[in-house]
C-alpha cells in the first residue's frame, strides 16, 4: 500500500537532540551485535574544530536492503528473534537525524546524507561490512562520556569489540541463571510485535569488572548495551529482548522487580547483615517467584537465624519464643508482603509458639481444693490491680513450657509444669510472681512480650500490690473462703 505518512527529519531531530549522545550511538552497536558480526567505535573530539566525529564499523554481511538505511519503522526479521535487539528499524537514523552530515557505506551501495539535505545514493565496490560516519556540530562536551560509556558495553562471546582502538572485554559473570521473563515478539512477517514470556539467560557480573570501567552502580542490560542503572549492587545481563519503550531506555517496576528476584536467588552468599536490608532485596523478597529458602536466608541474614515475627494478638507465644531465646521482630518494621512471606515459612512466635487452642479446660474432680483457693486469689488480685476479676481456668499442658498464660482477661495456669503441689499453702510468694507477671501483660504490652512497657507494667503492679499490702494489712489481706 502507499506510504500515508511523511516523517520530518527535523522534527526527529528535535526529538532526538536532547538526549544522551551514547543511547543514539548504542543502536549502531546493537545493530552491529544483531548480525553477529565484530564492531569498532571511534569518536574523535578533534577530528575538525568545533565538530565531533563518530565512526561506527562493522564486519558483517552488510545492509540486506538499502532502502533500510533510511526507512523508518519498516518490517524486519529482528522482531521474530528474541534473541536480537532490533525492533522498530529505526536506530541508526536516530543518530542520523541529528547529524550535521553524516554517511552509511554498506556492501555495494553509499548513502550520504549531506548538511543541506536529502540524499544521494551511489554505488561502490566494498565486499563486506557497514561502516556509518557521522560529523556533529554539537555534542562536543559528550564526546568523552560517550567513550566512557561505551566502554561499559558487556560484548557477546566470540566477537570483538573495540572503542577507540580499545579491546573491551569482559570477566566471567559471578553467576549465571535461567528464567522465564516477559519479551516482545512477532510471530511472522506480517504480524504484531507482541508480549509474551521466554525462558532466558541472565548472567550477573561484579560491579567495575569491565576492562576500564568506572560506574556507581549497578546495571541492567539488554544482551550487552546498558539500559538503565538500578539498585542492585550487580551488572545484570539479559539475554533476550526486554520490554521497552522507543527510547529503550527504562524498564518496568514489575519487570524489574522479577529480575531482582533471579538475581537475589543466586547471589545469596553475596548478602551480609548491612546488604540484605536494602531496597532491592526486599522488593526482590516480595515478589511471587522468591522461595520459602531464599526468604528464609534473606531473613537469616538481615535479622539473625533466631529471627521471628511476633504477633500482637499472641503475647503468650511471644513471651514463650522469647523465652526460649528467640529475636522477636516488630511487624511493623517489614512491609506487608513480607510478613506474609514470613508467616509462609513459618517464622512467627504464633506459629512455632502458640498453645494448642482446644486444650481442655479442668474442671470439677480435676480440681483440687488448693487449686480453687488459688483461683479465687488470683481473681481478686485482678480485681484490686486491674479493676476487673480476670477468668481464671486450668489446664494440662505437659508438652509446653510455660507456667500460666494471660490473654483476653483470662488468666490460664498450667498445672503440666507446675504440678499441683504448687498450688498448696496460696498464697505464696512464688505465686504472687507469676499472677503479677501475667497481670502485667494486659495494660499495653508491647509485642515482644518483655519490652520496656512490659517492665513498667509489672513494676507499676508491684507497687500497688505492695501499697494495698500496707494498706490493708495482715487482717485486712485476702482470705480463703
Amino acid at each position: 500500500m502507499d506510504n500515508r505518512f511523511e516523517i520530518s527529519t527535523e522534527g526527529m531531530r528535535l526529538l532526538h537532540e536532547g538526549r544522551p549522545l551514547w543511547q543514539l550511538v548504542k543502536e549502531l552497536v546493537a545493530n552491529s551485535w544483531d548480525e553477529g558480526a565484530n564492531c569498532r567505535v571511534a569518536i574523535k573530539t578533534n577530528f575538525i574544530p568545533g565538530y565531533l566525529s563518530i565512526e561506527v564499523e562493522d564486519d558483517g554481511g552488510g545492509f540486506r536492503d538499502i532502502a533500510d538505511a533510511y526507512t523508518l519503522m519498516a518490517p524486519t526479521m529482528k522482531r521474530r528473534l528474541s534473541e536480537t535487539r532490533g525492533r522498530f528499524n529505526i536506530g541508526e537514523k536516530e543518530l542520523l537525524s541529528i547529524a550535521y552530515s553524516a554517511y552509511v557505506e554498506t556492501v555495494g551501495f553509499t548513502v550520504y546524507f549531506p548538511h543541506e539535505g536529502g540524499k544521494k545514493i551511489v554505488t561502490n565496490d566494498r565486499s563486506k561490512g557497514t561502516l556509518i560516519s557521522v560529523m556533529l556540530d554539537t555534542h562536543m562536551d559528550e564526546g568523552e562520556a560517550t567513550i566512557a560509556k561505551l566502554r561499559t558495553f558487556i560484548p557477546p562471546l566470540g566477537l570483538q569489540y573495540r572503542v577507540n582502538g580499545e579491546l573491551i572485554e569482559c570477566d566471567q559473570p559471578i553467576a549465571t541463571t535461567w528464567a522465564t521473563l516477559p519479551t516482545v515478539l512477532s510471530s511472522g512477517p506480517n504480524e504484531p510485535i507482541r508480549n509474551t514470556n521466554r525462558k532466558t539467560a541472565i548472567t550477573i557480573h561484579k560491579l567495575d569488572n569491565l576492562f576500564g570501567k568506572e560506574s556507581g552502580k549497578g546495571k541492567i542490560y539488554e544482551m550487552g548495551i546498558p539500559i538503565q542503572d538500578i539498585d542492585v549492587p550487580f551488572d545484570v545481563n539479559i539475554g533476550q529482548k526486554v520490554p521497552l519503550p522507543p527510547n529503550r531506555d527504562v524498564v518496568s517496576n514489575t519487570y524489574l522487580q522479577d529480575v531482582y528476584a533471579e538475581v537475589l536467588a543466586v547471589t545469596l552468599d553475596q548478602l551480609t547483615e548491612d546488604n540484605a536490608s536494602e531496597t532491592w532485596v526486599r522488593l526482590a523478597v516480595e515478589d511471587p517467584r522468591t522461595t520459602g529458602e531464599t526468604v528464609k536466608a534473606v531473613m537469616d541474614k538481615k535479622l539473625g537465624t533466631n529471627a521471628m515475627l511476633s504477633l500482637p494478638f499472641d503475647k503468650e507465644a511471644n513471651e514463650e519464643a522469647f523465652g526460649a531465646g528467640q529475636t522477636l521482630i516488630n511487624p511493623k518494621t517489614l512491609s506487608a508482603i513480607e510478613r506474609e512471606k514470613f508467616k509462609a515459612v513459618g517464622l512467627s512466635s504464633t506459629q512455632v509458639y502458640s498453645r494448642p487452642k482446644n486444650t481442655p479446660e479442668l474442671t470439677g474432680k480435676d480440681l483440687t481444693p488448693e487449686m480453687l483457693q488459688v483461683k479465687e486469689y488470683t481473681e481478686w488480685m485482678s480485681s484490686q490491680l486491674l479493676g476487673f476479676e480476670c477468668n481464671v481456668v486450668f489446664v494440662n499442658q505437659k508438652q509446653a513450657s510455660h507456667l500460666a498464660c494471660y490473654g483476653g482477661r483470662e488468666f490460664t495456669w498450667n498445672i503440666g509444669t507446675l504440678g499441683k503441689k504448687f498450688f498448696k499453702n496460696a498464697p505464696t510468694k512464688e505465686q504472687d510472681a507469676i499472677i503479677l507477671h501475667e497481670l502485667a501483660h494486659d495494660r499495653g504490652s508491647d509485642v515482644r512480650a518483655h519490652g520496656t512497657q512490659f517492665v513498667h507494667t509489672l513494676g507499676d503492679l508491684s507497687a500497688r500490690a505492695l501499697v494495698l499490702a500496707k494498706h490493708l494489712g495482715e487482717e485486712g489481706w485476702w482470705k480463703p473462703n
